[in-house]
């Protein structure tokens, strides 16, 4: 029978990042427990020993909100890291502030307008409106696309109308069947 000794694999220090190996005196469960290099390591500022032999880190504050912070690395809790790094461009899938909704209106990051969506934004045609006009539109009107092409936002293909007068407008130009409805 083959006498087998287990394979020890160097350990990186927590504080210094050094790569680090079992000392010969040192048995397999303190090789596992053991995270730093040296005792200075295993002192530093960062950490602390606790009483049971294991490391625990010392947690940094949150730089926005003053909580304490999870990871040692990090410098904001989880929920300052989720608000910061989740709007606007911050966010790794920014595209400038650009954005369709499911029917192909073309949809611009406005936060602090009062009538952005859900997702704090606003539709492109609503926009140049808006502009046009000096003043936010008003809950009843609706901005209509002349030649139905809704990605054409040119301010000579936009027609501000009230929700009924849009209503008539699209309902024109439908057929009905024999009994009066809609085709």
């Amino acid at each position: 029978m083959a006498n087998y000794r287990k394979k020890v694999v160097p350990k990186r220090c927590l504080f210094c990042k050094k790569l680090f190996s079992k000392n010969p005196e040192e048995s397999y469960k303190q090789w596992n427990k053991r995270q730093f290099c040296t005792k200075s390591c295993a002192r530093s500022g960062k950490f602390s020993v606790n009483w049971k032999g294991g490391v625990s880190c010392v947690k940094p504050k949150c730089v926005d909100c003053g909580k304490e912070v999870s990871d040692y690395r990090a410098k904001r809790c989880k929920n300052c890291r989720s608000k910061f790094y989740s709007t606007g461009s911050r966010n790794g899938n920014w595209k400038g502030g650009v954005s369709y909704d499911g029917l192909g209106y073309k949809m611009i990051y406005k936060p602090n307008h009062p009538y952005a969506k859900n997702k704090k934004y606003v539709y492109k045609h609503r926009i140049v409106m808006e502009e046009k006009l000096g003043r936010y539109l008003k809950t009843n009107e609706i901005v209509h696309h002349r030649n139905v092409n809704i990605t054409d936002n040119r301010l000579d293909n936009l027609e501000l109308l009230t929700k009924s007068e849009h209503m008539k407008k699209h309902f024109l130009d439908r057929k009905r069947n024999r009994k009066g409805q809609f085709i």
